[in-house]
């Protein structure tokens, strides 16, 4: 059986962005749910339900960090606003990039979104995540598999591609 080979990401280049950014204006599903773990969420990292948020008075859910157990409800999307990078991308003192506990965080349950290969992988792979909720190459190292996310473009280690996301 022939290997599809790695190629470029794209014909023009590289695509620009980040883990959790948004890859288009199309079509989306998303919600807000307030971080109620422990943990902070990093931007592009998968969400799985959390405890009922103790500031509703609706009894409203929560969400968490992914931590190896526990549905994925979505990924979540980068917000620089709540976040900004101070001094740019450069340096090793940047504030993390993540939804601390308390935040809202805007969960992306249908959309395309970038992430950022940690092995080459081939557009129709499965998404995976890591025991921190990281997306990874399914199959790569250490991951747990997700069903309703797929890898949309061939992409290298180490550059930005581009996850297709359809949580039910």
């Amino acid at each position: 059986m022939a290997t599809t080979p790695i190629l470029p990401d794209y014909p023009d280049g590289p695509i620009p962005g980040f883990p959790g950014d948004l890859a288009d204006i199309g079509l989306k599903d998303s919600i807000s749910r307030r971080n109620t773990g422990t943990l902070p969420i990093p931007f592009g990292a998968a969400v799985i339900d959390g405890p009922a948020d103790p500031t509703s008075t609706n009894n409203d859910p929560g969400c968490a960090a992914f931590t190896t157990a526990g549905r994925v409800i979505g990924f979540a999307k980068s917000d620089y606003a709540l976040r900004p990078i101070i001094g740019g991308l450069v340096g090793a003192t940047q504030p993390a990039l993540a939804y601390q506990p308390g935040d809202m965080v805007h969960v992306v349950r249908d959309a395309r979104m970038r992430q950022i290969a940690d092995a080459d992988v081939v557009a129709g792979t499965k998404v995976a995540v890591d025991a921190n909720g990281v997306v990874t190459v399914a199959g790569a190292a250490s991951g747990t598999e997700q069903g309703d996310a797929a890898w949309e473009t061939t992409t290298k280690a180490g550059h930005a591609g581009i996850i297709q996301i359809l949580m039910h």
